[in-house]
């Protein structure tokens, strides 16, 4: 999906919603220059080269099984050469969850289920900026204003919440 759609927003809640299923979660960034990989885990925060990254991961998924979610891809060569040997170490039923806004990346690095992150209908547009803005559900003149903006920011979420 494009930008501020609501991608990573909706990883954030699988990752938290699945704590129990996995033994190891992990949360990958890595740098659109591939140079800087950053590792979130269960309170733990690392932000290195690549490289180094690298061995540390594989040293969370080997043997266990997980959840790695690698958020903000774009393109595929973050993932032939520099994590998928590190996936491959984990236990049966681990899984790997990626957000990018291009679907051929998604393709190429081997998904098999696609889920394409939608803009907001503008009912549920006005429902977000209302609720951000403190407004009431009958704000009078407030809501043509609102549903105006609502348009002007094409159904994307985060336009909205800024």
């Amino acid at each position: 999906g494009m930008g501020g759609v609501g991608k990573t927003t909706l990883a954030r809640k699988v990752y938290h919603k699945a704590a129990t299923m996995f033994e190891t979660k992990l949360w990958v960034h890595v740098s659109k220059d591939l140079r800087h990989l950053t590792m979130w885990s269960d309170g733990m925060f690392r932000k290195a080269e690549t490289a180094e990254q690298q061995a540390l991961l594989r040293s969370y998924l080997e043997g266990k099984k997980f959840l790695l979610v690698i958020d903000d891809v774009w393109g595929e060569n973050v993932w032939d050469g520099r994590l998928e040997i590190q996936a491959q170490h984990g236990s049966p039923g681990s899984r790997v969850l990626v957000t990018t806004r291009d679907e051929r990346v998604a393709r190429r690095m081997g998904a098999i289920h696609l889920h394409r992150v939608k803009r907001m209908n503008e009912d549920d547009g006005w429902w977000l900026l209302r609720t951000r803005a403190f407004l009431e559900d009958s704000a009078g003149n407030m809501q043509d204003i609102g549903r105006r903006i609502v348009q002007k920011c094409n159904g994307l979420p985060l336009a909205l919440k800024v």
